[in-house]
């Protein structure tokens, strides 16, 4: 057509061209309007052929009138040749120019017709008709007219078209051309092309259409030309579906499944095909003819299933071939079609999972072929391999192999054989070994299948697509090096898989996808992996259905999900690829138990379903043993999970077996060389570690180091790894050295392997820092973390940066840099939160050690003990929400609500719980353990608040033996149980023991942490005790040595200065150096207010401190100066009725006590009481109870005062774990007395004195002061034989202590007397001359009464003595004097407890003028 146009003079875009040869190397001479005209009419309305295949010039052309005016209006008349209205005359002449095109060949002169006889090939014009497109030239519009014109002409008529005059010897000749050309090609060149898609579909379904088209072209020809057609509908009814409205081409508005066409249309013609075989058997044809005919429509109907087959129209497929069996069965000599038909229909039933109905089809076809053909045939042997995939089904794996060899074997002697079908039985031989776990074999068989393909088929084959897909899993679940080599292959498949998907075939389109996506997921990709298998499993499982393919698909998506760690997407995924396996394959099948593995592994990771999961596990696992036998890698692999199931149940024994039987399989598998091994003894090791086995694990970790060092040599990543195991057992069992050493190895094999600024080496940097702060390396420590810190920039993560922040805040800890501990600690929080869940366990260990850092700065401070409270809190809830708890969990849980309790003051609940975590941590690491040790000292802190030292000292003392072997006798942590060691005897009031241990913590700290504010610390604690034994000079220069320390570490502006400054003020003030204690009183405060602002309450506090000294130096106004500053701070701060406002009225009132004006004092400390009494607060209650009946007694309202004390008393016995006060009994005690309650008074002296005999034991100096008080009450009373009992005892325990005084000599005075009475002159004589020499040295002189009085009594006794009247004078004097000095202290030790009650929080409504009135 285009050169015709050529010929007119012109091309098509108007520019001149030559003439060009003809066909024949003719020039072309015809008209070229008609010669155009002509090749349109033999294009779409070939001339019907007589039998003979010749046509008489006279005869009309098949050529419908309104498509010749359409073709010539469009075309020609637009190009000036003509008009419409010469069109019929241009008809005249066709035949001519047909010849002239060469579609026609002219034979002969017809004598009759006189015209021009013509023979052309029907086959020809039917390719051009398929062939040509000629919207090119009529454009879009004029080419849907053109075949709009076309199908109106055929199937517009009123009434239909007539389908029987295709067929009629009777008919119309013009109309039946028309319809044998429709019958022909109707639908593709014409309704398709109009776009007129619902006309197409009723027509492929139309009984008179089908009938007339089986008729005329035959039933073979029919039917392959109804396939085609359906094919093309198919196909454009699909790109519809997958594309929008173009400029070039609109979607039609029928919209119907493809794939519902189809079967429609098939269903239809099968119908059609009963229809006539029953007409024309009916006809009375002879019984050969009839039965060839049967035999076409059994032929018909089994390419008619195979076309749906092909689709995956499994269920429709399998009835046409059960209809095509109805056909075939009654005809002789049909057996090849038989057999392949029955062969057919097995493979349909197959696939449908209908395993039976597949084995009884294929046995008869088997049976068929060995009686037509013999077993040796190919066709024998292709059935034979089908049995072969039958019985692979049915889990029958050794005589699916032998089918595979055999059907191989047979194939290989056929004559007429290709290798194409060898290479297919080992392909599905492949398939079979694989699922065997014989990889090595399938790995064989594969690669012989892929070499035959490709000599066959060439590379770019779809069957060899998935020869490389196999291929590529098989080398992907090995070495680092089978991952590089699965990739590959994976590429590969894709390449060419790409290939088909560019056809728009929807499986090919899947088939990219998820070989993409298992890419991706071997590149660690899983997000981008989930997205292409997802996409795959739609379409796969929209154009499958339930297909074993969906199912391998949905198993990957599984896994996916399941390394994510979304175990309920995994379960879904899985559950579905289980149900799929079990319609199609036997229910003990291998595949099956594969999956059924992962759904339990999946499973197992859920809350409430790890009893389906074991369940899954064990039905699994009896398969594989059932199958392969109990020595198999899959057998292997569901032990280990069962292992892991039981790890997570806690049950550690059925771990430790499940573990053991997994080595066991592995080692006789691989060897004991193999990694598989090794990683089998890891999880075994781990297992033992957490049960608490350690030198099992132990011994599991070493011979996996042994194994890895051979095989990969020194420098091995995977010894690397192993080494790291090693060392953090070394480290909990407290072997730091060893321990150090494994990770130091650990970190110069990473670096010489890995990125030296990477994750990796950055974490192990971490792991060495961190054995180094628990050896107390801190230098080297800070080294390591401060570098890691340094590589912020490099982009390491969050958590790396946030361990490091961790482990500097511990350093900072153990050095007592607090402030810094705690900042370093909230970073490291920040830093883990960006990445981690804040409820992740995680966060336990560093809530635990802000709670230590508060415990540390409140190690004798209540206030810094509660500020730990909600951090201990935080760390519990964390680590009881851990899922997966071990013992050592459990310990670390009561050990934290031990401390708790003990931050609360609940001492009975804390020893519960220690106690109980002691023992766990016993069971795992034995007794000698760093936690054992950490439990023992913060019980004996509980002990010592119990006032318990003889307990509290034994279990330091245990604990520091710990220690010593474990670390050594000098290290930091010795150091510390020293340290808590000195605070015991220092608050048992043993000073001289409490020496020698802080002096011993110094010389260590000094060496391991040099300046810093742990050794200020010591250092001041050791000041204190010097301050004890009366050295003051001693106690100044240390205090001034702390605050040097402190200078050099941080300068001269710090909080901890400012501290000490205060520490220093207070010491200054007791010795009596007012001036310069209020100079340190000043410093302290302004340097507080440079710090923290003025309305900090450390400079509230500051200026109670220093009210306090001005109180002391009886300046009272000056006093209440500070104090009101400090409530008018701590009023705005916090409100009225806060108890830090209490605190400073309860000081205002002491102030106003010691001034003398108690009706003020009572106010405030009546409105302090008040105030405690809304925050019930018992304690504080006590000590405010105590200051007012001081006050009680200043105003000699001794009755007043009693019931106060008592309150007193009462308040603090209804706080658990609270001891009574001494102070407030012995008051009692002495208003009892002075009321003359003596009995009374001597119980609350004999209350004190079980109580101190219960804290010092027997023989101490404060049981020994409160012995002479009951003697001298005993004497008041007239008790002289009890009075000089306790005088007795008092005098033993003076002197063992070794302590000469004037009550030591009074005692001894008295009790000498005494004895002289009751006749025991020797012992009154002893008594005396030692209570002389007692004063002698103490400097009476010789003319003093005593004096004379005793050396008259020492040197002639007493004759004639009779009545003794009790101590006499002295004894009144010197026992009132200690009273008072008793007093005096009481009163002293009120105002410090009151002072320490109150380092929390008061308030009161009261104005600040009363205060400062007088």
């Amino acid at each position: 057509l285009r050169r015709c146009l050529r010929d007119e003079g012109g091309s098509s875009d108007g520019t001149a061209e030559e003439d060009e040869p003809g066909r024949d190397g003719e020039e072309r001479d015809g008209d070229p309007t008609l010669a155009c005209l002509a090749a349109f009419a033999t294009v779409f309305f070939p001339l019907r052929t007589k039998r003979s295949g010749r046509v008489s010039g006279n005869d009309e052309p098949a050529i419908p009138m309104a498509v010749v005016k359409v073709l010539w209006e469009k075309v020609l008349a637009d190009r000036g040749f003509g008009s419409a209205s010469n069109a019929d005359g241009a008809i005249l002449r066709i035949s001519e120019q047909l010849a002239k095109f060469g579609v026609l060949e002219l034979t002969k002169r017809d004598r009759f017709m006189g015209g021009v006889c013509a023979r052309f090939s029907h086959g020809m014009q039917l390719a051009h008709a398929r062939s040509l497109e000629v919207r090119e030239f009529l454009g879009k519009d004029g080419a849907k007219s053109l075949h709009e014109a076309v199908v109106d002409s055929v199937l517009g008529r009123e009434g239909g078209p007539d389908w029987e005059s295709a067929t009629s010897r009777t008919g119309s000749r013009r109309s039946g051309a028309e319809l044998v050309y429709a019958v022909e090609c109707i639908l593709r060149p014409h309704l398709v092309q109009a776009n007129m898609l619902e006309e197409a579909g009723k027509i492929l379904s139309d009984e008179a259409f089908l009938l007339a088209r089986l008729s005329h072209l035959g039933i073979i020809e029919g039917v392959q030309r109804q396939i085609q057609d359906c094919d093309d509908l198919a196909k454009r009814l699909l790109d519809d579906e997958n594309s929008g409205e173009s400029e070039d081409e609109q979607k039609s508005a029928w919209a119907r499944d493809p794939i519902r066409v189809v079967v429609d249309s098939f269903d239809a013609l099968a119908e059609c095909l009963a229809v006539l075989v029953e007409k024309e058997g009916r006809i009375g044809l002879r019984s050969q003819m009839r039965q060839d005919l049967s035999a076409d429509a059994g032929t018909a109907l089994n390419e008619l299933g195979r076309s749906l087959a092909e689709r995956n129209c499994w269920e429709e497929a399998l009835s046409h071939y059960e209809a095509a069996l109805e056909f075939i069965r009654p005809c002789r000599g049909r057996d090849g079609l038989m057999a392949s038909t029955l062969r057919n229909a097995a493979i349909a039933s197959l696939r449908l999972g209908r395993r039976a109905e597949a084995r009884q089809a294929l046995d008869e076809c088997l049976r068929i072929r060995v009686t037509s053909v013999g077993d040796e045939d190919l066709s024998f042997a292709e059935a034979l391999h089908w049995m072969g995939e039958i019985q692979a089904s049915d889990g029958e794996y050794d005589s699916a192999l032998d089918a595979y060899d055999k059907a191989r074997e047979i194939m290989k002697l056929c004559p007429d054989q290709t290798d194409i079908e060898i290479s297919r039985v080992l392909f599905s031989k492949g398939n079979l070994l694989k699922v065997l776990g014989e990889a090595s074999k399938a790995k064989d068989a594969y690669e012989t299948s892929l070499a035959l393909k490709i000599e066959e088929l060439g590379s770019n084959h779809e069957e060899i697509a998935a020869m490389h897909y196999k291929l590529g899993l098989l080398a992907s679940g090995g070495s680092q090096g089978g991952v590089q080599e699965g990739t590959r292959r994976l590429q590969e498949a894709i390449r060419i898989k790409k290939l088909q998907s560019a056809k728009k075939t929807d499986e090919a389109v899947a088939d990219v996808l998820f070989f993409e996506g298992i890419l991706s997921n071997l590149n660690g990709d899983q997000t981008k992996a989930l997205d292409l298998a997802n996409l795959a499993a739609e379409i796969l499982q929209a154009e499958l259905g339930e297909d074993l393919k969906v199912a391998e698909v949905f198993n990957c998506i599984g896994d996916i999900h399941a390394s994510l760690g979304d175990f309920d997407q995994a379960v879904q995924f899985h559950e579905e690829a289980c149900a799929i396996q079990r319609e199609l394959l036997n229910e003990r099948h291998l595949i099956i138990a594969s999956t059924q593995k992962l759904l339990g592994g999946a499973l197992s990771n859920i809350d409430d379903e790890e009893d389906r999961g074991s369940e899954l596990l064990l039905e699994s696992l009896q398969i594989f043993e059932e199958k392969v036998g109990e020595n198999d890698e899959r057998v292997a692999a569901v032990v280990h999970l069962l292992g892991v199931s039981s790890v997570k149940e806690g049950d550690y024994d059925e771990a430790i077996y499940n573990f053991k039987r997994e080595l066991r399989i592995r080692t006789i598998l691989r060897g004991e060389d193999d990694e598989s091994v090794a990683t089998a003894l890891i999880d075994l090791g781990i297992v033992h570690e957490t049960k608490g086995e350690y030198p099992e694990a132990m011994a599991c970790f070493k011979r996996v180091e042994q194994t890895r060092r051979q095989a990969g040599g020194e420098n091995n990543l995977e010894v690397a790894d192993v080494l790291s195991e090693i060392g953090a057992l070394h480290e909990k069992l407290c072997e730091y050295d060893r321990a150090l050493e494994a990770h130091d190895e650990v970190l110069r094999i990473r670096r010489a392997n890995l990125d030296p600024h990477g994750e990796i080496i950055a974490e192990t940097m971490i792991e060495v820092g961190k054995i180094h702060v628990r050896k107390g390396s801190y230098n080297e420590a800070l080294k390591l973390l401060n570098e890691v810190l340094g590589w912020e920039d490099n982009g390491i993560d969050g958590l790396r940066i946030g361990d490091a922040q961790f482990h500097i805040g511990c350093v900072q800890s153990f050095k007592g840099e607090y402030d810094d501990a705690l900042q370093s600690f909230e970073m490291a929080f920040k830093e883990k939160a960006a990445v981690l869940d804040e409820n992740d366990e995680v966060f336990a260990e560093i809530f635990k050690q802000m709670a230590g850092v508060f415990l540390e700065k409140g190690f004798a401070n209540d206030t810094h003990r509660k500020e730990a409270v909600p951090h201990l809190k935080e760390a519990i809830r964390r680590l009881k929400a851990k899922i997966d708890r071990t013992e050592e969990d459990v310990a670390s849980v009561m050990s934290l609500e031990g401390t708790l309790f003990y931050c609360q003051g609940e001492w009975d609940n804390a020893l519960d719980r220690l106690n109980s975590a002691s023992g766990i941590l016993k069971s795992l690491f034995g007794k000698e353990h760093e936690r054992v040790a950490s439990l023992l000292e913060l019980r004996a802190r509980i002990y010592c608040e119990k006032e318990e030292f003889s307990t509290a000292v034994k279990l330091l003392e245990d604990s520091l033996a710990i220690r010593r072997k474990l670390f050594g006798f000098v290290h930091l942590e010795v150091a510390n149980t020293l340290h808590c060691l000195s605070f015991v005897y220092q608050v048992a009031n043993m000073p001289e023991e409490a020496l020698k241990y802080a002096e011993e913590a110094l010389q260590m700290r000094k060496m391991g942490l040099g300046e810093c504010e742990k050794v200020a610390t010591t250092i001041e604690m050791i000041a204190f005790i010097h301050q004890a034994l009366g050295r003051t000079m001693d106690a100044k220069g240390l205090l001034e040595e702390s605050l040097e320390v402190k200078r050099n570490v941080y300068g001269d502006q710090h909080t901890s200065i400012a501290q000490t400054l205060c520490i220093l003020g207070e010491f200054l003030m007791e010795t009596g150096d007012f001036d310069s204690a209020n100079h340190c009183f000043s410093d302290c405060l302004e340097m507080r207010r440079e710090i923290l602002g003025y309305d900090h309450d450390e400079v509230a506090s500051t200026l109670c401190t220093v009210a306090m000294a001005y109180f002391h130096q009886q300046m009272y106004d000056k006093s209440l100066e500070y104090l009101k500053e400090a409530l008018q701070f701590r009023r705005a701060a916090f409100g009225d009725d806060h108890l830090l406002v209490g605190e400073v009225l309860q000081m205002g009132g002491l102030v106003h006590l010691a001034n003398g004006d108690t009706k003020k004092a009572m106010m405030l400390l009546w409105d302090c009481l008040r105030i405690c009494e809304l925050n019930n607060d018992k304690l504080k209650m006590a000590a405010t109870w105590s200051l007012i009946g001081q006050a009680h007694v200043s105003n000699k309202e001794l009755d007043q005062a009693i019931a106060a004390y008592e309150e007193a008393v009462l308040l603090r016995k209804s706080v658990p774990g609270t001891p009574v006060s001494e102070e407030d009994i012995l008051e009692i005690g002495k208003l009892y007395n002075d009321t003359g309650r003596l009995k009374d008074a001597v119980d609350s002296y004999e209350t004190v004195l079980q109580m101190r005999r219960d804290t010092y034991g027997d023989n101490n100096e404060q049981v020994a002061s409160i012995l002479h008080d009951i003697g001298a009450l005993h004497f008041r009373n007239g008790d002289r034989d009890r009075g000089g009992s306790a005088f007795v005892e008092f005098i033993q325990i003076r002197k063992l202590c070794g302590r000469d005084d004037p009550e030591l000599a009074n005692a001894l005075f008295t009790v000498g007397n005494i004895l002289a009475v009751k006749g025991e002159k020797e012992n009154a004589h002893e008594c005396w001359v030692d209570a002389l020499a007692i004063y002698e040295s103490i400097g009476l002189g010789d003319d003093h009464p005593v004096i004379v009085k005793l050396r008259r009594y020492t040197e002639s006794g007493i004759p004639g003595v009779t009545h003794m009247p009790g101590p006499g004078m002295l004894l009144q004097q010197a026992s009132r004097r200690l009273m008072e000095q008793s007093a005096n202290l009481r009163s002293s030790r009120a105002v410090s407890s009151a002072r320490n009650l109150f380092r929390g929080h008061a308030g009161s409504n009261c104005t600040i003028e009363s205060i400062s009135e007088e």
